[in-house]
């Protein structure tokens, strides 16, 4: 489940190829993260949330969960490249892209009853956040 979860996970993150627009790249990877942690949510729970107690990743898990967040970095070294961005370590970058990405939807997933915040709206605010913050 793990491994499948993040094979699906790096499709609706990079399935698209990319465009003339890096900055456009970077929102659509960020979209396809939130889609996939909608539509799979029990998928999400097992890769990032530990509802397995005793579950360790294997090495080749572990590599593939690894290549998904480097497929965001690669995209923010591209933005980073065209200018868009300012130049930082692009995995580290990322890592700060995911951690703001997942607070978010961890939060949506665990007040999945109706509520007065529009997750979408958060989302999407943060996500234009952090971009305009690397800038």
């Amino acid at each position: 489940l793990f491994i499948e979860g993040f094979r699906r996970l790096s499709e609706s993150m990079t399935g698209r190829p990319p465009t003339d627009d890096p900055i456009a790249d970077i929102r659509a990877c960020g979209l396809g993260y939130r889609q996939f942690a909608i539509e799979n949510q029990t998928l999400y729970s097992v890769m990032f949330e530990r509802v397995v107690p005793d579950f360790t990743p294997s090495e080749q898990a572990i590599a593939l969960a690894n290549s998904t967040l480097r497929a965001l970095a690669d995209r923010l070294e591209r933005a980073m490249q065209a200018g868009v961005l300012r130049d930082a370590d692009p995995l580290q970058t990322a890592a700060l892209v995911w951690a703001t990405s997942h607070g978010v939807m961890s939060l949506e997933l665990k007040h999945a009853t109706p509520s007065p915040i529009d997750w979408p709206a958060v989302y999407d605010a943060a996500l234009t956040m952090i971009i305009k913050g690397l800038a």
